[in-house]
């Protein structure tokens, strides 16, 4: 059984711009697989990705992430730009950046079922069920410790995986990522613990939604609202701050409950546990 211990951050960025099948298209380089990449086939298509391990691998099964490139993405550019290959050893867990299929020669992920006004027919649940099922075969993998997250359009994957597969993913995390589906059809069974973070000021995505998409609040209400979620503020501190706190109070230690949310925040920061927060970074 997952865990149901739900837990939702908001963090807001200002600035935070979101970059972002036709199985017969293949006009753009892109859409073409990469070298280096793992291979299977799903849905008579050709599906890749890549997986990251660590070098010792024990009798431990091991938890997994899966890292869901942007619109347009690409996951040789991905797995620079929210690189988490250094915790795979000093975490001890696998990490899995998946290539989204092309739609009139973008790529792209297909975060919702098949309907009207759906225009792209990749079985993109199907192919993250896939990898799921060849990593069990690859790996010693813990089956309740499958998280998901990823950026824009592969934030809106991650909501899409936790709307209906909640059996496979225990969590989620979006980035910049809105919700197709705040009713109807998106009906997990039980609790999914969720991270959202959105740019106040992102033009792609708006943060508080348009004509075309939903916005980050419409996500967190529905959240809230599945998970039955108790939203008094709690006094919660983030591991990573602890560090940065004792190097200005030494004599720091903290109390209460400690929440590790390093792996999610270096998405969006690479270079999060080298940077100095008590100067204002560079213009």
């Amino acid at each position: 059984m997952k865990k149901a211990i739900f837990f939702l951050f908001i963090v807001v960025t200002l600035g935070c711009n979101s970059k972002d099948n036709n199985k017969d298209n293949y006009t753009n380089p892109y859409c073409e697989n990469l070298e280096g990449t793992k291979l299977l086939i799903h849905d008579d298509l050709e599906r890749s990705y890549f997986v990251f391990a660590p070098d010792n691998l024990s009798g431990t099964p091991l938890p997994v992430i899966l890292n869901f490139h942007g619109y347009g993405g690409t996951i040789d550019d991905y797995v620079e730009e929210a690189d988490l290959r250094e915790l795979v050893n000093s975490k001890n867990i696998i990490v899995v950046y998946p290539q989204g299929s092309c739609l009139e020669g973008v790529t792209h992920w297909n975060a919702a079922l098949p309907g009207p006004d759906n225009k792209s027919t990749a079985d993109d649940l199907g192919f993250v069920e896939a990898i799921i099922n060849q990593l069990n075969i690859d790996y010693l993998i813990d089956q309740d410790r499958i998280y998901a997250c990823g950026f824009s359009n592969g934030g809106m994957m991650a909501y899409a995986l936790a709307c209906y597969r909640s059996d496979l993913i225990a969590a989620i995390g979006s980035i910049s990522g809105v919700m197709l589906d705040t009713s109807g059809s998106c009906t997990p069974n039980r609790a999914v613990p969720v991270i959202k973070l959105h740019g106040t000021a992102d033009p792609v995505l708006p943060f508080n939604g348009d004509v075309n998409w939903n916005s980050a609040q419409s996500a967190i209400d529905f959240w809230v609202t599945n998970n039955q979620t108790n939203t008094t503020p709690e006094e919660i501190i983030a591991l990573f701050d602890i560090p940065a706190i004792q190097k200005l109070y030494p004599w720091f230690e903290p109390e209460g409950e400690v929440m590790d949310t390093l792996i999610l925040s270096r998405m969006f920061m690479n270079d999060m546990l080298d940077r100095d927060f008590r100067t204002k970074p560079p213009t």
